[in-house]
């Protein structure tokens, strides 16, 4: 399922501009009035959580490390841009996404026939980039911009991904491991309005780290449990953060052998 959390932004803003405050003679238009104010003001706050719920979800899963192995040696990169100057002024958010790798030396191998599918690849002397940004000029019919920029990195000196799945469109099973030795990594946000102020950075490096996940797909529902761990780690980070009501401003540093346990639901 894909959302566009501006749109239900624009929703809500909707919404909002239908509401008023009108007197009427008689008190059974006046409750009535207010019965439709309450459910105007529902559905406001529906699509505006709604936003802001599957912004944060956005937010956790990009800030996710994963693990990049390529299939190719040499140079592979892609972006892509979305929204307009005309976008821009009338409240919505403009996009760029974009992700490159080079690998000294890589190479990859599938099989694959009715029921079962398998992929492989290995690789070495590797680094990768990504990186995002949105921004927004207008909300709510007034100037009031906002740039988000996310961009993370890592790289390794060998690299080792599998991916299995076993059944047909209907019902399957998948599972996938991939794994890094001498692995560096680092991850950095900002964003900036009028309101907040936020610059958040993390780097570490790991002599291993590995994650495998497991997958099962029914009909349109698909569950997948992840675990991930690194062997010999050390990082550290960096955060200012000046929003409404808040300020901080931190650095944490650690040297471990840590591991953590996700799960998704896509439908």
């Amino acid at each position: 399922m894909q959302l566009d959390t501006e749109t239900c932004k624009q929703i809500a803003s909707a919404i909002s501009g239908l509401k008023g405050s009108v007197s009427y003679g008689y008190p059974s238009l006046q409750a009535r009035h207010a019965q439709i104010q309450a459910k105007l003001d529902a559905l406001e706050s529906f699509f505006r959580k709604l936003a802001e719920l599957g912004e944060n979800n956005e937010n956790k899963l990009s800030s996710t490390q994963k693990i990049h192995v390529a299939n190719q040696p040499g140079l592979v990169y892609n972006g892509a841009y979305t929204g307009s100057v005309s976008g821009l002024a009338s409240g919505r958010t403009a996009s760029a996404i974009g992700a490159a790798s080079y690998a000294v030396g890589a190479a990859s191998a599938a099989y694959k026939n009715d029921y079962i599918s398998a992929y492989g690849a290995v690789s070495a002397l590797e680094a990768n980039a990504q990186g995002k940004a949105y921004l927004r000029l207008v909300k709510d019919k007034k100037f009031d911009p906002k740039l988000d920029v996310e961009a993370s990195a890592n790289a390794h000196l060998a690299g080792i991904e599998g991916k299995a799945k076993i059944g047909n469109d209907l019902i399957n099973a998948e599972v996938g491991a991939a794994a890094e030795i001498g692995a560096v990594y680092g991850q950095a946000q900002a964003t900036f309005s009028k309101d907040e102020q936020v610059i958040n950075a993390q780097v570490g490096a790991a002599a291993a780290r590995g994650e495998c996940s497991l997958a099962f797909e029914l009909a349109d529902a698909k569950v997948t449990v992840g675990l991930s761990g690194s062997v010999g780690s050390v990082e550290a980070g960096f955060r200012y953060a000046n929003e409404p009501g808040h300020w901080e401003i931190s650095t944490n540093g650690a040297l471990f052998a840590g591991g953590g346990v996700r799960i998704q639901v896509e439908y």
